[in-house]
């Protein structure tokens, strides 16, 4: 799309893009950490043995999907072009 139509972005998006895909990551990282310290598994095809509330479960349910959602956003900011965020929502809803 970027070829037919170019949108690019601000040239400091790429930088904003590592900054977001490294909170993603660190988020993502917390989330599997809280739940191996609460020794239950964060493969979601395995059973559950404890309900975790601390750390970043305190602020969001789902820690590591919003962590790799970060990291999908910074990484289409990286790409340079709006398309990809335009069209980010159709991949996401694809995968669902």
């Amino acid at each position: 799309m970027h070829w037919l139509i170019p949108l690019p972005l601000p040239a400091d998006a790429g930088v904003a893009g590592l900054a977001v895909m490294a909170g993603g990551a660190a988020l993502g990282w917390a989330g599997v950490s809280a739940m191996r310290r609460a020794h239950t598994s964060p493969d979601p095809r395995k059973p559950t043995t404890a309900l975790v509330t601390s750390g970043p479960y305190q602020i969001t349910r789902n820690p590591i999907y919003a962590g790799f959602t970060l990291v999908l956003i910074g990484g289409l900011l990286l790409a340079g072009t709006l398309w990809a965020i335009l069209l980010a929502p159709l991949a996401l809803l694809a995968a669902s």
